[in-house]
């Protein structure tokens, strides 16, 4: 429930007293907490460490035994406002040689409360002469996404170029998805590029014939059919998202991605009878969806994680008047 019940539209709150069932079953766990250790079930404290962030409630995530890495103590520093911790934890994350808990720590001051000064230290990490180039361009992605969100999309569009110039197919994906955010500023030249740019990268109806570490997720051809979807609605061409919508019905790609195809098909026809006129058809039509994706594709990825369907679909309760979903 805690890993899947946002995708599905409900709180993650739901699998918290499943969480304090299987402590209350589990006397060994804090012997485990005490010692840094990880016990079968360990996740569980996880969950509800999680909630004591969100509370504030800091002798709570200590108790939960949380300190035993280094993702959870830069959450802990930053949430708890503690400057000579957090100045520890950069310390540590700077020598850190696995990159790895660069990006976990980035994630976990960001969520589930986020902290835009704490972020930005620890992806300046991140993008750091030294690091691993994969490492360098998740780092510009993400803080193209965090200026984004913050309505400076000229900034934004600068860490894209920083990170195109080392890989440019993997950036290009992510600025399409940040451009075709309703509320981004892209002109109609820079969503005509975009068109061009993700023609080159996909096989309508076929398997990705691109050799595998192009097709660097393993559904490439998905991701572009929808995202030129995307780019077409933001240029008022509704038949032309329409045709990319029925490319999805029937796309099929290298790697298993469930019914994400379908879903994002109908996420376009969504925002059409949206613009319409028709809120409830448009709710309709998302509510209809399977939502069965592979886990690892809920959170790792922006495109089959759906979170632009999950806005649509909260935007649409809200117009009805559906004030508690």
């Amino acid at each position: 429930l805690f890993e899947t019940s946002w995708f599905r539209g409900r709180p993650r709150q739901e699998a918290l007293p499943f969480s304090e069932q299987v402590l209350a079953l589990s006397p060994w766990w804090q012997e485990a907490a005490a010692r840094g250790a990880l016990e079968i079930g360990w996740e569980c404290r996880f969950h509800l460490s999680q909630r004591a962030v969100v509370d504030g409630d800091w002798d709570r995530f200590d108790e939960l035994g949380m300190a035993f890495s280094p993702w959870f103590r830069a959450q802990r520093a930053f949430g708890s406002g503690d400057d000579r911790a957090q100045e520890a934890i950069l310390a540590e994350l700077a020598a850190e040689p696995d990159d790895f808990s660069l990006v976990a720590a980035s994630a976990f001051v960001a969520s589930p409360v986020w902290h835009a000064d704490a972020f930005r230290r620890v992806i300046g990490l991140m993008v750091a002469p030294g690091r691993a180039r994969q490492t360098q361009i998740y780092g510009r992605l993400l803080l193209a996404g965090a200026a984004t969100r913050a309505g400076r999309w000229r900034e934004a569009c600068g860490h894209l170029d920083s990170a195109a110039v080392v890989d440019a197919t993997v950036t290009l994906t992510h600025r399409a998805h940040l451009a075709t955010l309703p509320f981004v500023p892209a002109s109609p030249a820079e969503l005509e590029a975009l068109d061009r740019q993700l023609a080159t990268l996909i096989v309508v109806g076929t398997d990705s014939e691109q050799p595998l570490w192009r097709d660097w997720q393993g559904y490439e051809n998905l991701t572009a059919a929808y995202l030129r979807g995307l780019v077409a609605l933001r240029l008022g061409r509704d038949d032309e998202a329409l045709l990319w919508a029925a490319t999805l019905d029937t796309l099929r790609t290298v790697r298993d991605t469930g019914s994400a195809a379908r879903d994002l098909a109908a996420g376009l026809r969504a925002r059409i009878a949206r613009r319409q006129g028709d809120p409830a058809a448009a709710l309709a039509l998302l509510e209809a969806t399977a939502r069965q994706v592979p886990l690892g594709l809920h959170w790792h990825n922006v495109i089959t994680g759906q979170p632009a369907e999950r806005l649509l679909r909260a935007d649409l309760l809200l117009s009805l008047i559906h004030i508690s979903e």
